[in-house]
């Protein structure tokens, strides 16, 4: 190991590194205190990125540590959001991995395993749509947002057809893990 590490070329490494982070450091306040929080969330950010794999279809970020295999589509549209103020390339990654992830009926699943399974039975928040347009908007560039219209269109669609399946116009929770409060959950509660 010690061969190793003595035939790293550090100033390489230490270019690379800076490469990567060079969108956060720019973020860097005057506050000491915002710095060090910023930096140590950023980092956090970049560690939980992941690369494609057989089920998602586009880089994705961990977004709970004790199921690192797992995708939760709500918790990973936040961090794509959070993405968007630090880097706004990777956020455009992670959305375009949310578009790949829906289905033809404009669904997006709740959540999705790294080689395996995607759970569909329970609604996403319509975060989708915010942190799209978020993110569209930074980028200002009309072709990606011509490519996001049919997407974000039947995701519309399925979502309040999802909440409200009735259409008396009261949106209502369909599963107890969908209230982002827990414990609020109660059949046919609106929301």
């Amino acid at each position: 190991q010690a061969a190793t590490l003595f035939s790293t070329n550090f100033d390489q490494e230490l270019t690379e590194r800076w490469n990567e982070r060079k969108g956060i450091a720019r973020q860097v306040t005057s506050s000491f205190k915002n710095n060090a929080l910023h930096l140590l969330m950023s980092e956090q950010l970049i560690q939980a990125l992941r690369p494609s794999s057989s089920s998602i279809p586009g880089i994705w970020s961990i977004t709970d540590p004790s199921q690192s295999d797992v995708l939760y589509i709500n918790d990973f549209l936040m961090i794509t959001d959070a993405w968007a103020e630090l880097d706004l390339s990777i956020a455009t990654d992670l959305l375009q991995t949310v578009r790949k992830l829906q289905t033809t009926a404009g669904i997006l699943p709740f959540s999705v395993h790294q080689y395996g399974s995607m759970e569909t039975l329970i609604g996403t928040l319509p975060l989708y749509v915010k942190t799209a347009s978020r993110i569209l908007i930074k980028n200002d560039d009309p072709t990606l947002t011509h490519t996001f219209m049919p997407s974000l269109s039947s995701y519309l669609v399925a979502i309040l057809k999802y909440y409200d399946p009735k259409k008396s116009g009261v949106h209502r929770w369909r599963h107890k893990k969908e209230p982002v409060v827990s414990g609020i959950y109660e059949k046919d509660l609106a929301t």
